[in-house]
């Protein structure tokens, strides 16, 4: 048996998920004493799910921390000094005692004056520090909340393909080189309709252009959405749900997708 055309059969998956039968898994671990890498293809599949299921809780991408400290203002405010003319005292020892009492006074305007702005810097800080600890909580607990949603969606998917219900379809090439290995598997349950596809061998798109999987369904193709061909070894995407399909089809049309497929740019296919 060529152990290219076995690790494209879709019983790896299977074999992974605990789908698989038990003549299946006779002959996987049969195959994984001989063939070495038949058992990596399997922990590529077994790193993907997790990588999968990880991706889903988005990566988060490195946190930006603005100062939200705003320039405090500056007390503009100034003491006022009047000068009034001083008319001749009649006493010397009255004019001195006259100065020392001003003087006084206007040191303890100073003081008065300097307590003021330090204190009302002091809560102005305060302020600015509160609201930026309230924001900072804010975004944390608004991507906690995105990352448990993600969690659970992503456990769904996982549950979902466990499914012993679920079909694995496997796309044949029929438009890309022959001379390269290329195809994908689907996988597709006809009661709760879930569908996804692991685009295990395709080459990226051309430029500006994307692929998108149909269903032919009662002989009309019906759109499954559109997919990129990401990095891993093993990529697996959640696809649009399908109801009642006789065949899959991927076809490369412009990006974002189109509404009806193009047959001249059809390049996989399967029957269910």
């Amino acid at each position: 048996m060529n152990t290219n055309d076995f690790i494209s059969s879709g019983v790896l998956e299977s074999f992974v998920l605990g789908t698989a039968t038990q003549e299946e898994i006779k002959l996987v671990n049969e195959l994984c004493r001989k063939h070495p890498e038949v058992l990596q293809e399997i922990e590529a599949i077994e790193q993907s799910l997790m990588i999968y299921a990880a991706a889903e809780v988005p990566e988060l991408s490195g946190l930006v921390k603005e100062k939200l400290f705003s320039q405090l203002p500056k007390n503009n405010s100034k003491i006022a000094t009047s000068e009034n003319k001083i008319h001749q005292l009649k006493s010397e020892n009255y004019f001195r005692y006259y100065k020392i009492a001003v003087a006084a006074s206007m040191a303890l305007l100073l003081m008065s004056s300097a307590f003021n702005i330090y204190f009302y810097n002091k809560l102005q800080k305060t302020t600015s520090e509160l609201e930026a600890l309230n924001t900072e909580k804010q975004y944390y607990a608004d991507q906690f909340n995105v990352q448990q949603t993600s969690l659970k969606n992503a456990q769904n998917d996982l549950a979902e393909l466990s499914n012993p219900e679920i079909k694995i379809i496997k796309l044949n090439s029929i438009g890309i080189d022959a001379g390269k290995p290329v195809s994908a598997l689907i996988y597709w349950n006809a009661t709760t309709h879930k569908t996804y596809i692991n685009s295990i061998q395709l080459p990226a798109p051309p430029e500006g252009k994307q692929y998108q999987l149909w269903a032919l369904v009662d002989g009309k193709p019906v759109d499954a959405g559109v997919f990129d061909v990401l990095p891993d070894s093993v990529s697996l995407q959640k696809m649009k749900d399908i109801t009642g399909a006789q065949t899959f089809a991927v076809t490369i049309e412009v990006k974002g997708g189109s509404p009806t497929p193009t047959l001249s740019e059809m390049c996989l296919l399967g029957n269910i």
